[in-house]
């Protein structure tokens, strides 16, 4: 039989100052930090100055986007028929419902508010043209070249004794 000097490595014990113990200790440290880090990954925690967003039921966040739908076509009618003063509130209630109830600090939402900032400061009131002026000429034009003199308030008397019965 041959014997060895050499510890054998099945049964060796593990380096200098280090147990059994440190070594299951030191594997529970790196699966900690690794679940830490996975947990800070999929959980963001900040302060939330408005807690009525975060109330909101799903069914209630869907009527809110609804809500806010119809506010903006109301505010595209009231623009579609001059009322400057309609569409300006209409924009300022969107306005105020994006920063009350949705994630301003989301891309999207950033990017939408700037839209609706810059649709409230955009002038909407078209100065229309004055056609009295042309409807002036063309009524007085005659052909041949000359003006006309202008038309002459035309009789509306009409008899007060006829009868409007028909003829027999």
């Amino acid at each position: 039989a041959v014997t060895s000097t050499e510890p054998s490595t099945a049964n060796a014990a593990p380096a200098q100052g280090t147990s059994a113990h440190g070594v299951i200790g030191q594997w529970w440290e790196r699966t900690r930090q690794r679940i830490w880090e996975e947990a800070r990954a999929l959980v963001r925690i900040r302060e939330v100055n408005n807690s009525e967003a975060l109330l909101l039921a799903p069914s209630q966040a869907y009527f809110l986007r609804e809500n806010l739908k119809l506010r903006l076509l109301n505010a595209r009618l009231q623009l579609l028929s001059r009322n400057e003063r309609g569409f300006r509130s209409d924009l300022t209630a969107a306005s105020e419902w994006i920063e009350r109830f949705f994630d301003t600090q989301a891309r999207a939402t950033e990017q939408f508010a700037q839209t609706l900032k810059s649709l409230q400061t955009a002038t909407v009131s078209v100065e229309l043209p004055n056609l009295s002026e042309s409807l002036n000429a063309v009524r007085n034009f005659r052909p041949g070249g000359g003006v006309l003199a202008p038309p002459r308030a035309a009789a509306t008397a009409t008899p007060a004794n006829s009868s409007s019965a028909p003829a027999r």
